[in-house]
């Protein structure tokens, strides 16, 4: 007989008996476990009058084990392989009642093999140990594949002692097991939020006012290790001031019970404050008594150089866009609203083709799609688009900067229209000006060398008329014809150098590269005579090649050496011609000792048919200077001038790059062969 509760259970000897005879007992098989052996308790009449019904009644146990939940199952351990599994046992698996046999095997093969030594030491264990519950959750395999979760709770029915049948029931846990395994995926994703937020929270004990939990941002920002934190007042993470601001919030947070804001100042561990804005809430427990406060403090010193930077901006006169790493916009300026017609929201999160459409066109149609990375940072002219469609000429630049929230682009916009228009305009002048300066220099050479025959004519006649008739006539006829003789030849030698100058951009020689000492040379030779007759001294260095005119240069010599022998003074001219070449230029001066000029006139001296002196004190038409300086301009070099009167003159000809100096040595023409002193000038101006 084996007893359980009271109840009377009889075991079939010659069952048992046969039972055995068809193997040994495999002592290796274990099963679930169930609760501890209870002590006999007195019965409840109804309790005991289910026992006696269901003996009577097999309908009745139907009914219980049917309309269970459970899957109720029943193991002989004397017999293991026997083993009564309920209807609803199978169909936990997905299984009817007729296709599962009633043996421990089958179980067996569809539990987990990991989970099946759980179950079997579960089963050890109860049966070695009353007190030993046989509860625990392992898996199963479902019919369609899928995993099932089951709890197995079961008692072990006991003969003397020693465990002879093992009662049951399986409770399909499934869908629990998911939704602990969903909990605890969402706890662990609130954990992961909480510490990788970009705010800093902290809990704080509203009896005590320590902080009673932090997250990670609060740490990294603060310096502190979070065990540095918890346990320690709240107060003593921000400054002096803050730390009464918050005691304050908290206070009105408690009395009042609204959410608080305010911005202040948090301590960092190793010194310095970081500028925050402090939100506080309130946790209330079940009697509406606050128990603790929560804490949010965001860190506001990018917010605070935004608001600086959009302040700058909206004060900018050019439209300023700003681009994340995907090129989105994420802030536009007021300029560019005002330029564009769209408001900021409007742009927010918008491509720059907004924009600037790629397929509009630019001068550099080729690149435009291309120009629009931010590698391409030099300014480009594109053309924009309003909000109404219209275009407009633009020029863009992109600038990428680092910032807190990674690459940022800068995007600088200028509306080109009215330098677009000015552009035209002066291109149109310039075109205006420079067909005007070929026409006047047209008409000069026309004019000038019309004029040559006429005036030979008439010079050759009141030539004739004073050969023949000078002392033949009155005084006053002479001196009239004199006049006439002296007028002809002074406009001869005016429409000479007149012609010269209109040449010089009409009428210049190819550029080559030549040696400048050469042209020294043929300019000297021209003025042999009045070299002669001034017994000028003129002392050169070896001069380097140029990319020039030939002729022109020999020109440019021979009016500067030739003024220096002409403005001479009381003694003999002294000349001396130098070159310095350094910088991609080469500077050549010419230096006399002669009478010198006046600084104020050194602008006027280069203008055509400007004369410092008189005809009676030099002779001379006012246009060699304004020649040097149309050779230099076409020469895309300048011509200035330093002197102190009295002392003697410079004159400097700058020539552009793609020179070749030559080993200075000294040349010297004239009967003597010092060298003159180098004068100290006291102005300098450049033409």
């Amino acid at each position: 007989m084996h007893q359980h509760e009271g109840v009377t259970i009889q075991v079939d000897p010659e069952h048992s008996r046969s039972a055995a005879a068809d193997g040994p007992r495999p002592d290796s098989v274990s099963a679930p476990s169930a609760g501890p052996v209870l002590a006999p308790q007195p019965e409840h009449y109804l309790k005991t009058e289910l026992y006696q019904l269901v003996r009577q009644d097999p309908s009745i146990f139907e009914f219980l084990q049917s309309g269970s939940l459970d899957g109720i199952w029943y193991w002989d351990l004397e017999h293991t392989e026997h083993e009564w599994l309920s209807p609803r046992f199978k169909q936990i698996f997905g299984y009817e009642d007729h296709e599962v046999p009633n043996t421990s095997a089958w179980w067996q093969e569809r539990i987990f093999q990991e989970d099946l030594p759980i179950a079997l030491d579960n089963f050890a264990r109860h049966c070695e140990d009353p007190n030993h519950p046989y509860d625990h959750v392992v898996r199963y395999r479902h019919r369609n594949g899928s995993t099932v979760w089951v709890r197995c709770r079961g008692m072990a029915i006991r003969d003397d002692g020693r465990a002879v049948r093992l009662l049951g029931a399986h409770s399909d846990v499934t869908a629990f097991k998911l939704a602990e395994e969903q909990l605890s995926a969402a706890e662990r994703k609130y954990r992961d939020l909480y510490d990788n937020s970009p705010d800093m929270y902290m809990s704080v004990d509203a009896a005590t006012l320590d902080v009673s939990e932090c997250n990670q941002t609060l740490a990294y920002f603060t310096g502190y290790a979070k065990n540095e934190v918890v346990g320690r007042k709240a107060a003593a993470f921000f400054s002096a001031d803050s730390a009464d601001t918050v005691a304050q919030l908290l206070s009105s947070l408690r009395d009042q019970g609204r959410n608080q804001m305010a911005e202040l100042s948090m301590l960092r561990k190793h010194g310095g404050t970081i500028p925050v804005l402090l939100t506080t809430n309130a946790v209330r427990d079940a009697q509406g008594k606050v128990s603790e406060y929560r804490l949010s403090c965001r860190d506001i010193q990018q917010l605070k150089r935004m608001e600086k930077l959009n302040l700058f901006l909206d004060a900018a006169p050019i439209a300023v866009v700003m681009m994340d790493h995907l090129g989105k916009i994420v802030l536009a300026n007021a300029q560019t609203e005002r330029l564009f017609g769209f408001r900021e929201e409007e742009l927010m999160g918008q491509s720059l083709e907004t924009l600037i459409p790629a397929g509009l066109p630019s001068p550099d149609a080729a690149d435009g799609v291309r120009f629009l990375h931010p590698s391409h940072a030099a300014a480009r002219e594109l053309f924009g688009r309003r909000k109404d469609c219209s275009q407009f000429p633009i020029e863009i630049g992109l600038n990428p900067v680092q910032t807190a929230e990674g690459v940022r682009t800068i995007t600088s916009i200028i509306d080109i229209t009215q330098r677009r228009k000015a552009e035209s305009d002066l291109m149109h002048r310039t075109e205006e000006l420079a067909r005007s300066n070929r026409d006047l220099e047209q008409f000069a050479y026309v004019a000038s060398h019309d004029l040559h025959e006429p005036l030979r004519a008439v010079a050759g006649s009141v030539e004739l008329l004073q050969r023949r008739y000078t002392g033949k006539l009155d005084a006053k006829a002479d001196e009239f014809i004199t006049h006439a003789v002296d007028g002809a030849a002074r406009m001869q030698r005016l429409i000479d150098d007149l012609l010269a100058f209109s040449r010089v951009g009409s009428r210049g020689g190819e550029f080559r590269r030549i040696a400048a000492q050469s042209s020294l040379d043929d300019a000297l030779k021209n003025l042999r005579r009045a070299i002669q007759e001034s017994k000028a001294e003129i002392t050169t260095d070896l001069l380097p090649e140029l990319v020039a005119d030939p002729v022109q240069l020999t020109m440019l010599f021979q009016n500067l050496v030739g003024n220096a022998i002409k403005f001479h003074g009381e003694q003999a001219p002294r000349i001396f011609i130098s070159s310095r070449c350094e910088n991609s230029q080469c500077v050549i001066a010419v230096r006399d000792q002669g009478i010198g000029i006046d600084p104020k006139y050194f602008d006027r001296i280069f203008n055509i048919f400007q004369r410092l002196h008189t005809r009676r004190e030099f002779a001379g038409t006012g246009v060699g200077l304004a020649i040097c300086k149309r050779i230099m301009e076409r020469h895309r070099g300048s011509i200035w001038v330093e002197s102190v009167p009295g002392e003697g003159t410079t004159f400097f000809c700058r020539f552009p790059a793609d020179t070749t100096t030559k080993p200075n040595s000294r040349k010297k023409h004239g009967p003597a062969a010092t060298r003159p002193p180098t004068s100290q000038p006291t102005s300098k101006r450049a033409i």
